[in-house]
């Protein structure tokens, strides 16, 4: 008999959006080439730290900011990163992606993976180069983040699923059966110790309260809510909810005894799946070297749903 006892259970998260992208200006005024930061527009209420973002100009003009000379070439150490490239595209593009960290300010550095961007070593940043004088390139940034990073912190985690009625008697025969049994929608509520210190790959609790606060482009992440994990034990398969969502409610408890808990509710805005599977072992070479060594592609998981 199989069964499952908790403790292996954890919460994946991936960084989405519900507009999608926003728009804004940089000029030249706003490059700080000490700090290697750039400050516009948007950035404070919609950005946090650990976000993939494309950055993209939408007059046709090159980012001039990115510098393109020697070993601070930003667009080589991008598509390196990345294993693709060529001498041409590591000329100055009029799009960019990369993971950026955000300050109290709204200022924005960038970085080459995410945990380059929590961690905010100054010496890490992508260097950036002084605009022309009076130089004003219009932008449009889209959260495109591919990956599902670990939530640290986490101490229990709610879910409910339920299947929605629906009224179908106006309905012929044929409509009614397709879609008389309704869809599975969920909600729940995850409960975490709060902590905003960075940790490598995982996601901090912190994150749960900053989405609430994205104003133009929504409270959305994507969630995997694992019930087993396979890496945990290998007689087992992964099983967990994978869904997408909105915050609804992020909230603090703080107590006497100096421990912080921070909750949020939320809600499930698309089809709810239960999936079971293995995780797939990591593709190498004849040497044992990973052959994909990009930070886009981890943890590729080959599933079949169960509903």
């Amino acid at each position: 008999m199989t069964y499952f006892a908790g403790h292996t259970g954890s919460i994946r998260l991936r960084r989405t959006t519900q507009a999608g992208a926003f728009r804004s200006v940089i000029n030249a005024n706003e490059v700080n080439t000490n700090l290697n930061r750039v400050g516009f527009n948007g950035s404070f209420e919609n950005l946090l730290t650990g976000d993939r973002v494309q950055i993209a100009s939408t007059n046709g003009a090159v980012l001039s900011f990115f510098t393109t000379q020697g070993p601070n070439n930003a667009w080589a150490q991008i598509n390196a990163q990345a294993q693709i490239g060529t001498a041409q595209q590591f000329a100055a593009q009029t799009a960019i992606t990369a993971f950026i960290n955000v300050n109290l300010a709204g200022g924005v550095r960038f970085y080459t993976t995410f945990e380059r961007a929590v961690n905010n070593l100054p010496e890490q940043a992508i260097v950036l180069q002084a605009m022309e004088a009076n130089t004003n390139i219009p932008i449009e940034l889209t959260i495109e983040d591919t990956t599902f990073n670990l939530v640290g912190d986490v101490t229990s985690y709610d879910f409910q699923t339920e299947r929605e009625a629906i009224d179908v008697t106006t309905l012929s025969d044929r409509f009614r059966n397709q879609y008389g049994a309704g869809l599975i929608t969920g909600a729940g509520s995850i409960d975490a110790l709060f902590n905003n210190a960075p940790n490598g790959s995982k996601e901090n609790s912190l994150l749960l309260m900053q989405l609430i606060q994205r104003v133009e482009i929504g409270s959305a992440f994507s969630a995997q809510l694992f019930l087993a994990r396979q890496s945990q034990a290998d007689s087992i398969s992964s099983v967990f909810y994978s869904f997408d969502a909105v915050v609804q409610r992020a909230g603090v408890d703080l107590s006497s005894n100096g421990i912080i808990n921070v909750s949020i509710d939320f809600l499930a805005t698309g089809e709810v799946r239960l999936r079971v599977g293995q995780l797939l072992n990591a593709l190498v070479t004849e040497t044992g070297q990973p052959l994909l060594q990009t930070p886009f592609a981890q943890d590729l998981l080959a599933l079949e749903p169960t509903d």
